[in-house]
């Protein structure tokens, strides 16, 4: 798969790293669909999303317009299917809990055509 045969980027983990790597992505123009089973964690990941904002544009990275697009190409759902649905990469950022990233890559597996890229960060 070529890179601009990417269009949507899924995001198993609403934690730090997958809410910075929506960010990222989203800035470069990728729709972005951020999962997590913990409604705990969906809750708060608003918040995580403003504090890498605030970091980032501190640094320069980005403008006010580049945040403004990046954040309307990001959402958060509690359903792996509807985080999914039409992703071409998915990047999982569970705990780094073996059976749990076990576990979650057999989810993704089983629900993903062929054509889709998955890739897992480690802390």
């Amino acid at each position: 798969m070529a890179i601009d045969e990417i269009k949507k980027i899924c995001l198993v983990g609403a934690g730090s790293i997958g809410c910075w790597n929506s960010l990222l992505f989203a800035s470069a123009g990728y729709e972005c669909a951020v999962y997590d089973l913990s409604a705990k964690a969906l809750a708060s990941a608003s918040e995580r999303q403003q504090w890498h904002i605030a970091m980032a544009q501190a640094r320069g990275m980005f403008t006010p317009e580049q945040v403004a697009a990046a954040t309307k190409r990001i959402s958060y759902t509690a359903s792996l299917e509807t985080a999914l649905e039409g992703a071409d990469l998915v990047s999982e950022s569970v705990l780094e809990k073996i059976d749990l990233k076990r576990k979650v890559h057999q989810q993704i597996d089983a629900l993903c055509p062929p054509h889709v890229i998955l890739t897992t960060n480690s802390s």
